[in-house]
């Protein structure tokens, strides 16, 4: 394909990304019973979204970590399911999967619409006190996203793992031994530390226009009380003025979680 070509595609591509808010993690299971693991990456606005094949142009890091360590979430380009995840021992294990960032130039009304509606307030007045406020933006993104599997039967004491990701969403309560309903707590943290006032929201695919929200407290918390059993997606993001040099205005980085809780918990 000729050069210009692939550069029209790629921007096509980077635009549609960006339009999809959405990126997460989605297991064959989330409680397997065998191993591996058929790992999927999905893009959307909505349940069920799309498929993204693997394709190592846009993988920094996709791995699995349990009792036993950390392994490769291997897999080949442009293949769905995105890859395997080895499981060796029983107990909790975290996917973890984030991208490098990428590059997108908005018109202003898309780019406003849609840090309005991500209630990123402090992008939509610093734009506004801009001194070109109708220029294109251009935006760096990545993505970080994380899910959690449990081999074996679900018990009391799993926990999920820091993976030192860029945004990283984190369960203090394991969901795999949490009915719904029940208080399910959750911290976001920004390169390692906690991220005060940032929205977090929970949807779930049974019922994928009721969106539960919260902003983090002063310890980048959260509490969710989840009201139906099944796959849940939590996610964040956090947006701030580009470095110097990077030829872009602002960067975003997005974090998402997935699991499932029940109402039958534990053997």
């Amino acid at each position: 394909m000729p050069a210009a070509a692939l550069a029209s595609c790629s921007l096509v591509f980077s635009a549609a990304v960006a339009a999809a808010h959405d990126f997460w993690i989605e297991p064959d299971t989330f409680r397997p019973s065998r191993s591996p693991v058929a790992i999927s990456l999905r893009i959307g606005d909505a349940f069920p979204g799309e498929p993204f094949p693997r394709d190592p142009t846009h993988v920094v890091r996709f791995v699995v970590v349990g009792p036993e360590g950390e392994h490769i979430v291997a897999g080949r380009p442009g293949l769905e399911p995105a890859g395997l995840a080895p499981l060796r021992e029983p107990g909790l294990h975290v996917v973890g999967y984030q991208s490098e960032p990428r590059s997108v130039v908005l018109e202003r009304p898309a780019f406003e619409a849609y840090v309005t509606k991500e209630a990123l307030g402090h992008v939509v007045a610093a734009r506004t006190e801009g001194s070109r406020p109708d220029a294109p933006v251009h935006e760096l993104f990545s993505r970080c996203a994380k899910s959690l599997l449990w081999f074996g039967e679900p018990r009391a004491g799993g926990g999920d793992v820091v993976l030192g990701f860029p945004l990283e969403l984190v369960a203090d309560t394991d969901p795999h031994a949490t009915a719904p309903g029940a208080p399910i707590g959750v911290r976001l943290l920004y390169r390692g530390r906690p991220l005060a006032n940032a929205t977090v929201s929970a949807r779930s695919p049974t019922d994928p226009a009721a969106i539960l929200a919260q902003r983090t407290d002063a310890d980048g918390r959260v509490v969710f009380r989840l009201p139906r059993e099944g796959f849940w997606l939590l996610r964040a993001v956090h947006m701030f003025p580009a470095a110097a040099g990077s030829g872009a205005d602002w960067e975003s980085v997005w974090a998402s979680l997935t699991f499932p809780i029940s109402r039958k918990i534990g053997p």
